[in-house]
């Protein structure tokens, strides 16, 4: 139906009333016949269906056929617009007019800026983009964004990053100068740290890149406990210090930035209350569609929506952006709104039912506790109350999940 719809939006169709004694055979001889009609209704008087244009007007020896009668109650549709237009008159083609020019307006970059310079000079950016392209004035089409931030960087030594973005109209030249980096992009990447565990768990699986391990596979670890020691060398002192290394210089242990995988179990204890009698929504299949036309900001209704008819529904989006190009587009954009029915309705749950949405709910409140990556290898629930209005339960679930967060420390 969906792709009726959208081709006859373009095509054109109409919606169709029959009346008559026997519609079933109209629609019965009308498919036979290769035509193209969908969204059929029933009621007691007609039966009520949309219908391709060249379907109607071949539907005049079927409706006598059939002692029908067939009215037009709606045109959609493309070529119906188009006919409005030419009705219309001067006022379609100033509003196609404005569309064109707001088109061609919207193509060119009236304005090029420079962002994140700290010492160097602004027109020393502008100038070496003006060479290479980038200049107001100059179609968005014809602009290759990447060349030009790799000639940016030849020509300008001082510059350890360049992007250029476009915004509608407006070119924003984003620099970064190699001598300024600021010390927050940086933060504490680079300074030495320990992996400490972030929650209370028992040790699965430890790989070291950088290091020390701390830890093993077993060990019971609490929130803070060093699992893996920014340091290295420091066994090798140890051993030289013992003289187990024979007349050899000094080992020197180094502080780094540890860095390696720790997995570990982790038990959460919920405590869940399930209701007997719940409602339940269901979707009722009557949907309405909203178009919205945002153009610089403004917003335009092509097409309303009844979704105000409905007393409870579910909101989907879909926004389509006017593109003309690779990193080029337009300032228009289209919005379509999907507004679908819900109808609620009781339903009495049993103990099963209510234990195993327990569970359910025990798995969904622990992966949103839980890390990324972890994985739920057990969930034991044990019913700790019932009242007449519903049960109790408590839920344990045991994951496998990722430990340890960066701390920095300072290192004698």
């Amino acid at each position: 139906m969906n792709v009726y719809r959208w081709w006859g939006m373009v095509a054109g169709y109409v919606d169709v009333v029959v009346h008559g004694r026997y519609p079933e055979r109209f629609i019965n001889m009308a498919i036979y016949n290769g035509m193209v009609l969908w969204d059929v209704r029933r009621s007691r008087e007609a039966v009520y269906m949309k219908m391709s244009i060249p379907s109607f007007l071949a539907v005049r020896p079927l409706a006598r056929a059939t002692h029908c009668r067939v009215h037009v109650t709606g045109r959609h549709g493309m070529p119906f617009r188009v006919q409005s237009m030419r009705r219309a008159g001067a006022m379609s083609w100033g509003v196609a007019g404005f569309f064109v020019v707001l088109y061609v307006l919207s193509s060119v970059i009236w304005s090029v800026h420079v962002a994140g310079l700290v010492t160097l000079d602004p027109d020393v950016v502008l100038e070496a983009a003006y060479t290479h392209g980038l200049r107001a004035g100059t179609w968005k089409f014809g602009l290759d964004l990447a060349e030009i931030n790799r000639e940016l960087l030849l020509d300008i030594p001082q510059l350890a990053w360049a992007g250029v973005e476009i915004r509608g109209s407006v070119a924003i030249v984003h620099v970064l100068e190699r001598a300024m980096v600021p010390p927050e992009l940086l933060g504490n990447y680079a300074r030495p740290a320990d992996l400490v565990a972030d929650r209370p768990a028992v040790v699965e699986e430890i790989v070291t890149a950088m290091g020390t391990p701390m830890v093993k596979k077993g060990d019971v670890v609490e929130p803070g406990q060093v699992l893996i020691k920014g340091m290295v060398g420091q066994q090798l002192y140890e051993l030289w210090a013992k003289g187990w290394l024979g007349q050899v210089p000094a080992p020197v242990p180094r502080a780094v930035r540890a860095q390696g995988i720790v997995r570990g179990r982790v038990w959460y204890t919920f405590t869940v209350y399930i209701p007997f009698d719940q409602k339940q929504s269901d979707l009722t299949g009557r949907i309405s569609r909203e178009y919205l036309l945002n153009i610089r900001g403004q917003q335009f209704i092509i097409k309303p929506s009844y979704s105000t008819r409905f007393d409870r529904y579910v909101q989907q989006e879909r926004k389509l952006v006017l593109a003309a190009g690779r990193n080029n587009n337009l300032p228009i954009e289209l919005s379509i709104i999907t507004y679908r029915e819900l109808a609620s309705r009781g339903v009495h749950v049993t103990l099963d039912e209510a234990q195993a949405e327990a569970r359910r709910l025990g798995q969904r409140l622990a992966a949103e506790s839980a890390g990324p990556g972890a994985v739920i290898v057990k969930v034991d629930t044990r019913q700790a109350g019932q009242d007449e209005a519903g049960v109790t339960y408590e839920i344990v679930v045991e994951t496998v999940e990722s430990l340890g967060v960066l701390q920095v420390s300072t290192f004698p």
